[in-house]
C-alpha cells in the first residue's frame, strides 16, 4: 500500500556537507501529491563523457528534450558493435604501456620493499650492482683474486682454489644481512695482543690473523687474500672486529641505525583508538560476491573524508589526540575496507591490461575470446530488442537485483554507526514497452537467493501479454541468483503452465559487459533518493513509484508467504541437470543460453557459445521414461513458513534510533520497528548501552554547534 504523502511534509533535504555546505540551510523540498521524487527526476541529468561511458553505463539515466524517462542503451550498443570487435583486437595486440587518464586508480598501499632506499640497501647487502644516491653505478661484488698467485709466505692460493673462492664469496653475500656478515667476519678474524714491536714508537697494540674454511678445514690466509676473496674493504673488517671486542659475548653488537623511534610517531594507544573507531561502523555484505570477496564494505553514504571528520569529533569527545588523515586512511587500506559493492562479473579486460607484456602474449587468445563473446552477446541482444519492437508475439526483457536499500537513510552523523534494515528490489525491464517492473521485499520477509529470483520471474511471466509466444530474458552471470538449476526449473515449469507461451529463452551476457536497461531503473531510483530522507521501507516503495514520471514503474510488494520453494521442485522434476543426450556434461559457469520449449516439457536445451548452431539437449526426467507434461502436476511449497528474524544487534540499533535522546526516527514509525521479528533473546527496546546514548548526544551537540 502506498504511504500517505502527508507523512513526508516538512522533509529537509540534507545534502552532502563537503559540496553544498553553503546551501544546506536553503534547500528544502515538500512532497505534494505527485511526490518529491517526480520533481527530482525531472531535472536534467548530466551527460556522461564518451570516455567514461563504458565504466558508468550501468548507472546511467538520460532525459530527452521533452524530459521523458528513457535510456539510450540500444543506440550505444548499435554504435559499439559496428567496428568494436576488430578495433579492440587491433588495439590490445599492441603493447600499450599506458592505462588511460580517465580510469579510476586503486588506492596506494605502502610497500617498503619497493622503496628506492630499501631496494638500494638490499642490493648493497647482497653484493649486487645498484645505483647510488649520487647517480653512480656501484659494481657487483665478486672475488678479485681469481687466477692470481699469492706472494705471501703462506702461499694462500695453494690452500684455497678459485672455485672455492667463488663459493665462499657467494655464501657471504647470499646472507643479504649486514649483521650476519659482520658475524662471519668476526668469526674468521682473530684479534690478539701484538707479540713484538719493530718500532719503539709504534702505536700498534694488536695483531690480527685471518682464516677461511675450505672443505670443513680452516686455513689461515693473509689479509690481502681475505679481503680480495670477499671483495670487502679493510674498514668493514675493522668495524666488525671492534664491535665484537666491545661486546661481552664476543659477537658484533647489532647495527642501531634506523632503529630509533621517530619523534612524530603516534603512540600505540592512539592507533588502537583509531582502529576501534573504524570498527564501530557496521559492515554491509557485498552485493554480488558475498562468498568470494575478503574485502569489508561500509555503506555507500560514507567515504574516507566523512569518516575522518567523524573520527576528529570522536577524539574531541573522548579527549584523545587524533592521528593524521594520512595515517587514518592507511588503516582503512590495511583493513581492506571499501565503500562500493564489487560486481561478481568484473571485466577481465582490466585484468588483461595490467598484465606484463610476456603474459599478455600468452593470454592474448583468451582475451580475444572474451571480446568475441561480448560482441556476440550484445549483437544477440540488439537483434532480440529490434524484433520485439515489431513482433507482438516476441518479447525481450532483462532483469537484475538492485544493490541493497537501507532504512533509515539520510545524512545525520549518528546514523553512520548504526545497523539498518535492508530492503531488496528486483527489477525487470520490458524493452518494447519501455516498462519497468519492481518487486520489493524486506530482509525479514525473504533473502536474496534463487528462490526469491525465481518467484519474481514467475510472477512476471504470468503477467505478460497473452499475445506473447516467445519470451527472451537477459541477465548477468551471477550463479547464486540467475544462472542455476533452480531458476531453470522455474522456467521449465512456467513454459508448461502459461497457455500462450511456446518458448522461453534465458541468455547470459558476458561478465564485465552486463549493462542493461534495468540498470537505468536503479540509477533513477538512486537519484530520486539522494536528497530525501528514508525512515522506513515503505519510503522506498514511494521512491520507486515516483522515480519515473512519464512511465511509472509497476511495483509489487512481496511477503514471506509469496515466495515459493523452487529448490524443492527442482529436486522432483529435474533429476538430471548435467548430462546431455550426446554424453557431454553441462558446466553451469559456461552456459550462455538456456531454452525451454512447451513441445519438449522435460527437456532443457543449452548452448555454451552464442555462435553454436545446434542446442545440446538434457532430458531432466528419469532416464528411460517417456517425457510427459508433468511439470504442472506438483503442488508448490512455500519457501518460508514465517518471517525471518533479524539479528539482535540490528534490532537494538534500530530501537536506539527510535528511543535514544536524538530520536532520529520519528515517532510514527516506532511501532513498526518495535514489531520487527528478532532472534531469540531480550528485545526490550529500552535496554541499550547508556554510554552509547551519551556519546550520541555529545556528537549531536558538536555537530549542531559546528553548523
Amino acid at each position: 500500500m502506498r504511504p500517505d504523502p502527508c507523512e513526508f511534509e516538512n522533509e529537509v533535504i540534507v545534502m552532502d556537507e563537503n559540496q553544498y555546505e553553503t546551501q544546506i540551510e536553503d534547500v528544502r523540498i515538500r512532497m505534494d501529491n505527485e511526490g518529491v521524487y517526480e520533481t527530482e527526476f525531472e531535472t536534467e541529468m548530466i551527460a556522461m563523457d564518451e570516455n567514461e561511458c563504458e565504466s558508468e553505463i550501468e548507472g546511467s539515466v538520460r532525459i530527452d528534450k521533452e524530459r521523458v524517462y528513457e535510456t539510450e542503451f540500444e543506440q550505444n550498443i548499435r554504435k559499439d558493435n559496428e567496428d568494436e570487435y576488430e578495433t579492440e583486437l587491433e588495439e590490445n595486440a599492441k603493447d600499450n604501456e599506458s592505462s588511460g587518464g580517465g580510469k579510476r586508480k586503486r588506492a596506494k598501499r605502502k610497500v617498503p620493499q619497493q622503496w628506492k632506499k630499501n631496494v638500494r640497501k638490499n642490493k648493497r647487502n647482497a653484493g649486487e650492482s645498484y645505483l647510488t644516491t649520487a647517480g653512480k653505478v656501484a659494481r657487483e661484488r665478486r672475488p678479485k683474486n681469481l687466477g692470481e698467485t699469492c706472494k705471501c709466505k703462506r702461499e694462500c692460493h695453494l690452500k684455497i682454489r678459485d672455485e672455492d673462492k667463488i663459493s665462499i664469496s657467494k655464501s657471504f653475500w647470499d646472507m643479504k644481512d649486514l649483521s650476519r656478515q659482520r658475524d662471519f667476519i668476526a668469526a674468521r678474524v682473530r684479534r690478539q695482543l701484538a707479540e713484538r714491536g719493530r718500532v719503539e714508537s709504534s702505536r700498534r697494540k694488536f695483531s690480527q690473523t685471518f682464516s677461511l674454511l675450505q672443505g670443513g678445514t680452516e686455513h689461515q690466509v693473509c689479509k690481502y687474500f681475505f679481503l680480495q676473496t670477499l671483495d670487502i674493504s679493510e674498514k668493514m673488517v675493522r668495524t666488525s672486529v671492534e664491535k665484537s671486542a666491545r661486546n661481552a659475548a664476543g659477537i658484533p653488537s647489532p647495527d642501531k641505525r634506523g632503529r630509533h623511534t621517530p619523534a612524530n610517531k603516534h603512540a600505540e594507544d592512539e592507533i588502537v583508538f583509531a582502529i576501534n573507531h573504524i570498527d564501530s561502523f557496521p559492515r554491509v555484505p557485498a552485493h554480488w560476491c558475498r562468498r568470494d570477496t575478503k574485502k569489508e564494505y561500509l555503506e555507500t553514504i560514507l567515504n574516507k573524508e566523512k569518516m575522518y571528520n567523524l573520527y576528529l569529533e570522536h577524539c574531541i569527545t573522548n579527549k584523545k589526540k587524533p592521528i593524521s588523515r594520512t595515517n587514518y586512511k592507511e588503516i582503512l587500506i590495511e583493513k581492506n575496507i571499501g565503500f562500493h559493492k564489487p560486481k561478481k562479473d568484473q571485466c577481465w579486460c582490466h585484468h588483461f591490461e595490467q598484465l606484463p607484456a610476456d603474459q599478455k602474449t600468452d593470454r592474448q587468445a583468451e582475451f580475444d575470446l572474451h571480446i568475441r563473446r561480448k560482441c556476440a552477446a550484445n549483437e544477440e541482444k540488439r537483434k532480440d530488442s529490434e524484433k520485439s519492437k515489431t513482433d507482438d508475439t516476441y518479447l525481450s526483457a532483462n532483469f537484475d537485483l538492485e544493490a541493497v536499500l537501507y532504512s533509515p537513510l539520510f545524512h545525520a552523523k549518528p546514523i553512520f554507526y548504526k545497523r539498518k534494515l535492508a530492503t531488496f528490489n528486483f527489477t525487470i525491464y520490458e524493452v518494447p514497452k519501455r516498462q519497468g517492473h519492481s518487486y520489493i521485499w524486506t530482509e525479514f520477509e525473504g533473502n536474496r537467493g534463487s528462490n526469491e529470483i525465481a518467484t519474481c520471474l514467475n510472477k512476471f511471466i504470468h503477467s505478460i501479454s497473452n499475445t506473447v509466444r516467445h519470451l527472451v530474458l537477459y541477465s548477468d552471470c551471477c550463479p547464486g541468483q540467475n544462472r542455476n538449476a533452480v531458476v531453470a526449473c522455474m522456467l521449465q515449469q512456467a513454459v508448461c503452465l502459461v497457455p500462450h507461451l511456446k518458448i522461453i529463452d534465458l541468455k547470459f551476457l558476458e561478465p564485465g559487459h552486463t549493462h542493461m536497461e534495468c540498470d537505468s531503473m536503479h540509477a533513477a531510483i538512486e537519484r530520486a533518493s539522494e536528497k530525501s530522507k528514508i525512515f522506513w521501507p515503505d519510503d522506498w516503495i514511494n521512491i520507486v513509484i515516483l522515480s519515473n514520471k512519464k512511465n511509472p514503474f509497476k511495483v509489487s510488494v512481496l511477503h514471506h508467504d509469496d515466495f515459493l520453494d523452487y529448490k524443492d521442485l527442482q529436486g522432483k522434476i529435474m533429476v538430471n541437470k548435467k548430462k546431455a543426450d550426446d554424453g557431454s556434461i553441462l558446466s553451469w559457469k559456461e552456459v550462455k543460453w538456456l531454452r525451454f520449449d512447451k513441445e519438449q516439457p522435460n527437456v532443457m536445451q543449452y548452448k555454451s557459445e552464442y555462435w553454436e548452431e545446434e542446442f545440446k539437449r538434457i532430458n531432466t526426467g528419469r532416464r528411460g521414461r517417456k517425457p510427459t507434461a508433468r511439470n504442472s502436476s506438483y503442488e508448490m511449497k512455500k519457501a518460508y513458513t514465517d518471517q525471518i528474524p533479524i539479528q539482535k544487534k540490528k534490532f537494538n540499533d534500530l530501537q536506539q534510533m527510535c528511543h535514544g535522546k536524538d530520536k532520529i526516527i520519528p515517532r510514527q514509525y516506532h511501532q513498526y520497528y518495535r514489531s520487527l521479528p528478532v532472534q531469540a533473546g531480550n528485545t526490550n527496546s529500552e535496554d541499550y548501552d547508556s554510554e552509547d546514548e551519551v556519546s550520541l548526544q555529545v556528537m549531536k551537540e558538536r555537530y549542531l554547534q559546528k553548523k
